[in-house]
């Protein structure tokens, strides 16, 4: 496996890019974790995190 694309979020394959932006939206929605939090463990920016929650 290359994992190249770890480290460079516009190297993830869609696919596996589209599956943590639901795991990160449920974290936020379902489990009321903070979009602070999740941003910081997905290691992306809040800003982020607000743009997928919309």
């Amino acid at each position: 496996m290359n994992a190249e694309w770890l480290s460079d979020f516009r190297k993830i394959p869609d696919e596996v890019m589209n599956y943590l932006r639901r795991l990160a939206v449920r974290a936020v929605e379902d489990q009321h974790q903070s979009p602070e939090l999740i941003a910081r463990i997905f290691g992306i920016s809040r800003s982020c995190i607000y743009d997928w929650l919309r």
